[in-house]
């Protein structure tokens, strides 16, 4: 039972932890096809449009109603 606990202790203490470990993923999901840099690209111009509208038609109805 000691034992075990050590061991855990020793490979959680070897594991990146927390940000590093969101660093050391980084480049694993960076797109390297341009198939999938232009993707990535169409979905992130696509959601910024879909953003902006919904933004303005806050705004509009705002206007509207207040």
């Amino acid at each position: 039972s000691l034992k075990v606990f050590i061991q855990t202790i020793i490979t959680k203490a070897s594991r990146p932890s927390g940000f590093d470990a969101f660093l050391n993923f980084i480049p694993m999901a960076m797109p390297t096809k341009p198939q999938e840099v232009l993707s990535l690209l169409l979905f992130v111009a696509l959601s910024c449009y879909v953003a902006f509208s919904g933004i303005r038609l806050g705004a509009l109805l705002w206007q509207r109603f207040s």
